[in-house]
Order: structure tokens, then sequence, then C-alpha cells
């Protein structure tokens, strides 16, 4: 086989391919076990696959930034992109639009109170009570109801349909999208759409809920419980690579997250791949330290509820 494939060698090929098979598989399984359970009616099993379901979707969600840093497959960009457009179907996301607004995270990560800090809510000095409340209200929807899913949710429909003018005024993530990343976003975002409403007519509606939009609202509150979890409370300036934090246990978080919870290092590497995170820990520098937070990936989802950081001007 050719080792060119890989721009690494025969091993990386090997760890990604029988990555990509069980993250699919264990999908199908579910869809397989959620199907059966439906005919069946065994109603309490039929809940626990949707709820399974819903939590596996984020590993897809990891499987598409892999791709997004080009890294399934670093010398074959064709075959990583078509690659990770396959799986990113899977949750409706265009690849290249992921790319953009992840690019523009690494790049912008918390450099300031403003940009790229989503716990950090700037409001009047002379404000209200009610408009100070108003920031708890939006992070902790944010967190535990699905918010940032939403928010992810309008971002993608920017991109797709905001004229690209109008977009680069609106935030500088939008600089560089150009009009056939949007042409090729949006037939990327209509052709998974057109394939639902297909199956949704030849299965019925009832069983395309229960084997996709059941658990893709699941995903939704898994996605927005854990999307800012690393970089919650961390410190905010210029530095951006050094604004993330490691929750690293327990170990099947990792097997999970692909790594991605070793999250100081891929900040600072990104280029590593998900199989290597682990050992190729990158400690942050000593003003940074304390960011550097190794608790349980549990304690760091329970942290974010002690609130938005408020910021008064």
């Amino acid at each position: 086989m050719d080792s060119s494939l890989l721009g690494h060698n025969n091993a990386h090929l090997r760890k990604n391919i029988i990555m990509l098979m069980e993250t699919l598989g264990i999908c199908v399984v579910f869809s397989m076990a959620i199907f059966w359970s439906y005919k069946q009616q065994y109603t309490s099993l039929l809940w626990v696959v949707i709820v399974a379901q819903g939590i596996w979707f984020q590993r897809i969600y990891c499987v598409g930034h892999e791709a997004s840093h080009q890294k399934l497959f670093p010398k074959r960009t064709k075959l990583n992109d078509i690659v990770g457009q396959l799986f990113l179907w899977i949750i409706l996301v265009p690849l290249p639009i992921f790319r953009k607004i992840h690019r523009f995270h690494h790049g912008s990560n918390r450099k300031n109170e403003h940009t790229s800090a989503l716990d950090v809510y700037i409001i009047p000095k002379d404000a209200s009570r009610m408009r100070r409340l108003v920031p708890y209200l939006l992070w902790y929807a944010g967190i535990a109801l699905g918010g940032w899913f939403l928010h992810s949710l309008i971002s993608i429909l920017l991109f797709l349909f905001l004229p690209l003018q109008t977009a680069q005024k609106i935030s500088p993530a939008f600089r560089g999208w150009k009009r056939k990343d949007q042409q090729l976003s949006i037939a990327c975002f209509v052709f998974p759409i057109c394939i639902h409403v297909i199956v949704a007519h030849v299965v019925g509606l009832s069983i395309w809920l229960h084997l996709y939009l059941w658990p893709l609202l699941v995903f939704s509150l898994v996605y927005s419980l854990q999307l800012y979890v690393y970089h919650y409370d961390t410190s905010i300036g210029p530095k951006t690579l050094f604004h993330a934090r490691r929750l690293a246990r327990p170990k099947f978080i990792g097997w999970w997250l692909l790594n991605l919870n070793e999250h100081d290092t891929h900040h600072q590497r990104p280029k590593i791949v998900w199989y290597k995170l682990p050992t190729a820990t990158k400690p942050l520098p000593t003003e940074f330290v304390e960011n550097q937070n190794t608790s349980s990936f549990l304690k760091g989802i329970l942290y974010q509820f002690k609130g938005p950081t408020i910021v008064e001007k």
C-alpha cells in the first residue's frame, strides 16, 4: 500500500481506518437497535439507545474535527475532505464552514473580552438588575438547554446565506470566505436534508424521528454542555495558544472524544493526530499554568455552572 496516502506511514492509515470503522460501526449498531426496539415496542430500551446514539454523535463531530485539521489523510486533501464530509453529514454540518469557524477559533481563542470568549459578557456599569441577570440566563441556556448547538446552527446558516460583504461586516470570522466556499457549503447542507426527506417518506415520519431527530436533539444537549468546557474561565489575551485546559480523566472520555480532552496540547500543537495527543503533552508556560486543570471531565462540566464572567464597561 502506498505510504504517501497517509502523510505519515501505514500505521497512521491503519489506526485511522480502524477508528473510522469503529465510529461508523457503533453508529450503525445503535441505529439498528433503535429500529428493532421501535418495531418491538420496547419503549425503555428504545430511549436508552436513542440517548446512546445522541451521545455517540459527539464522536462523529470529533471525526469532522480531525478532517478540518487535515489529519485523517494529510497528503490527500480531497480524500480527507470527502471522508470528513461524509461523517459530518450525519450531523448536517458542511465541512468548509466547520473548518472556517474552527480555524478562526484557533487563531482568535479568547484574544480579548469580545473575541471568541463565549463565557464573557460585557455590560454597562450602570446596568439594571434585570440587565445583569441576562448573561446568566444566556449562559445557562447555552450550556444546559442546547443553546450552543443553536448558536452553532445559526452561525452555519449565516455562512450559508448572508451576502459576503454583509457577513464580513458582522464578524472577522468571515474574512476570506468566498463565493465558491459558500456555494459548496450550500450543496453540502442541502444534500443530506434531501436524503432525510426521502428516508422519512420511505420509512415513515415516526421511525425517522426516532432514528435521527431525537438522537440529534440529545446530541444538541451533549454538544452544548461540553463545547466550551476546555476554555471556560481560562486566561484572556493575545497569546491564543495557551487559553485552554486539559480534562484527562477517565480514559473512556479520551476514547469517546478522540483525545480532544487533551485540549491544552491540541491548541499548542494542532497538527498532532488524535492517537498521539496523550503522549505528546506540551505543558503550558508558567504564567498560564493555572489553566492546566487536569481534573476529571465531569468536574470540568460542573465547573461551568459557576456562571459567566461579567465585565462592566
